[in-house]
């Protein structure tokens, strides 16, 4: 899998059920047909932003996720298995037996330190600024809830980065 596959699977897995939710939702409020397909397209990066979360979580998770022995391409594998770093053959031969608490450890390791997990952060703030512009450009009697939901989704990123800012050293 590339990453082009990666975007069509995840906008046909989980963004259109949440692009039909808040489209639908408009429709039986009364909205136009036009604010409603402007909701969708909320829906749909908000869609995005859940995949990528859960793709971390479980790229993340002790002992290894499904994901990781059955060939499937959460975000955070997929770019540690594609992009060239200096660890990139390690991973591919640690995800092969990733059963082994140590093995999945490491991998998990070069997950962090090749860049996967900051990328798939990126990927989350770019959608959700992207999904921020839409709201403003929907004329909504009141945007507070929508913007709200936006909100709750990005606060794990925003604790993550604050957290980690404690950490740094000047």
């Amino acid at each position: 899998m590339d990453e082009t596959a990666y975007w069509k699977t995840t906008r046909t897995k989980s963004s259109p059920f949440f692009g039909a939710a808040l489209q639908l939702g408009a429709l039986a409020g009364g909205s136009s047909v036009e604010v409603a397909n402007s909701l969708k397209a909320v829906g749909q990066s908000y869609g995005e932003i859940i995949q990528i979360q859960d793709d971390l979580h479980d790229s993340m998770e002790t002992p290894a996720n499904p994901d990781w022995v059955q060939a499937r391409c959460p975000l955070p594998i997929l770019f540690a298995s594609i992009v060239e770093h200096p660890d990139r053959e390690l991973f591919l031969e640690l995800r092969k037996v990733v059963a082994d608490p140590s093995a999945l450890r490491e991998a998990q390791e070069i997950l962090i330190h090749c860049g996967a997990v900051s990328y798939c952060i990126a990927q989350l703030i770019r959608i959700h600024h992207e999904a921020e512009g839409l709201v403003k450009n929907i004329p909504l009697a009141n945007p507070a809830p929508l913007v709200s939901l936006l909100d709750e989704v990005i606060a794990p990123v925003h604790k993550l980065l604050e957290a980690s800012d404690k950490h740094v050293s000047p």
